[in-house]
């Protein structure tokens, strides 16, 4: 992850990827805001395809869930949990950054939906949290050390990533954490080696398992 707070993309609102002016307010609907959207009315370039897939992803997640949980109750805590993974998510992959207001709504977020559990709700979510930031803050320290004795400026895990695992451990709570790492490391290695296949600019970038943080506590809600 790049530096908390970075302004080096700050709109979270959906703007045109060429003049970065705003788009339509319908472009929040699915689908390019119905096909509203599909092209920047200012400069009049057409958007890229990624969104599509990205819409139709967040689609399918839904209906799995819906799948998933047949029960009205658990239905809506598991999508109302998974909303701040989303969002961290969605931030990440478009500017490489991230906001702690997100990680926030994800902590409060899941205290409250564990304190409508009972104790054991609040105290599962209070412990993935706590098993999550020591197992990441392990993997920040020995990537510091690996790329400093490799002599390397810059390491894969970043303190971002700390934040994000503290957020996926609160939701996925403590039943939870072993699956969601599991998850993200098979998706971490599967990303490092497709994307640079697909896509030129992945090959000079490093890694940003934050993304994979929440790939994989998505996953798990859905165990």
């Amino acid at each position: 992850l790049s530096e908390l707070g970075s302004t080096r993309n700050p709109n979270v609102r959906p703007t045109c990827v060429h003049c970065k002016k705003p788009l339509p307010a319908m472009t929040w609907l699915p689908f390019y805001g119905l096909l509203t959207a599909w092209r920047c009315p200012s400069c009049e370039i057409r958007q890229p395809r990624s969104r599509f897939l990205w819409e139709i992803g967040v689609g399918l997640y839904f209906a799995a869930a819906g799948w998933k949980w047949g029960d009205s109750r658990d239905l809506l805590f598991g999508l109302i949990a998974a909303l701040p993974l989303l969002l961290i998510l969605i931030i990440d992959l478009r500017g490489n950054v991230l906001y702690l207001n997100s990680i926030v709504l994800a902590l409060v977020v899941a205290a409250v939906l564990g304190l409508l559990d009972g104790p054991s709700g609040i105290g599962s979510a209070m412990v993935g949290l706590t098993a999550a930031v020591a197992i990441s803050a392990a993997f920040f320290a020995l990537s510091r050390w690996v790329f400093r004795s490799m002599r390397l400026r810059v390491s894969n895990v970043g303190i971002g990533d700390v934040y994000i695992a503290a957020a996926m451990g609160a939701i996925v709570r403590s039943d939870g954490i072993v699956p969601a790492f599991a998850f993200a490391v098979i998706f971490a290695l599967l990303g490092s080696v497709l994307l640079p296949i697909v896509s030129k600019s992945a090959r000079h970038r490093a890694t940003a398992y934050g993304t994979y943080l929440c790939m994989g506590g998505l996953l798990t809600l859905l165990r």
